[in-house]
């Protein structure tokens, strides 16, 4: 049985048909995640998302911070307010130390060159230090893909369909294990483009999403717990 990993990785959206966001996922309100940040290419094509922790400084996956080039946007509700923003230039980026592509390491920082303006579409949410609750309902919220078909030629690889709008859906615990988190929804899952996204609880980051465990985005999500960093990111919070 195939249980290869995934990364939700770079979107090219000008080549791609558009359709709902979040396998299943419902249309956000952006006022209700005003913390979602939607990290970009200079060609403004989504590359991960992430969580805005303080006004210069964004938490996202560590695998989303291998190209160069990346800007941030804030307050987008739809890929239209991406070619109307202007964007935030990256200062640096910091992958925590041990990351080698394991889902468990796969959180990172991104330091922007000036600080966020902060608006009612646009605020700053705080990291959680404990351990979620097995079987506890989670928010996951981001741009990607809503269906992975199979491309016909026998590899693990899939077409993803996109949309033009930011969705959120409400997934459970199922597995804990110190670093990672295995999510699962009723009938909703991350995919491809939802990379770093914030999953919350409680008003406050527990995880990110990181990788899944089939390619064409069925099974398990699986995702990055942030409590264990806790004492890494407010170091490096300090710091900037």
């Amino acid at each position: 049985m195939l249980r290869n990993y995934y990364y939700h990785n770079y979107i090219d959206y000008s080549r791609i048909p558009r359709f709902d966001v979040i396998i299943n996922g419902t249309i956000a309100n952006i006022q209700n995640y005003p913390f979602y940040a939607f990290i970009a290419h200079k060609t403004k094509s989504l590359k991960c998302g992430g969580a805005i922790i303080k006004t210069n400084v964004i938490l996202t996956a560590a695998h989303c911070l291998s190209n160069k080039g990346l800007h941030v946007y804030t307050g987008i509700q739809a890929l239209d307010d991406v070619q109307n923003s202007k964007p935030y230039r990256v200062k640096q980026v910091i992958k925590y130390p041990k990351y080698r592509g394991q889902a468990g390491y796969d959180i990172g920082l991104i330091i922007l060159s000036t600080h966020i303006r902060l608006t009612p579409t646009v605020k700053v949410i705080p990291i959680t230090n404990t351990s979620p609750r097995i079987g506890s309902k989670v928010t996951v919220v981001g741009f990607g893909g809503v269906r992975c078909d199979d491309p016909g030629t026998g590899s693990s690889a899939c077409h993803v369909l996109y949309s033009e709008f930011l969705r959120y859906a409400v997934i459970k615990v199922m597995k804990y294990n110190h670093r990672v988190i295995h999510t699962k929804g009723s009938s909703q899952s991350t995919c491809y483009g939802d990379s770093g996204g914030p999953i919350v609880y409680g008003n406050r980051v527990i995880g990110l999403v990181s990788s899944g465990e089939y390619a064409n985005c069925t099974g398990y999500d699986v995702q990055v717990a942030v409590a264990p960093y806790y004492g890494w990111i407010k170091k490096h919070l300090n710091n900037y």
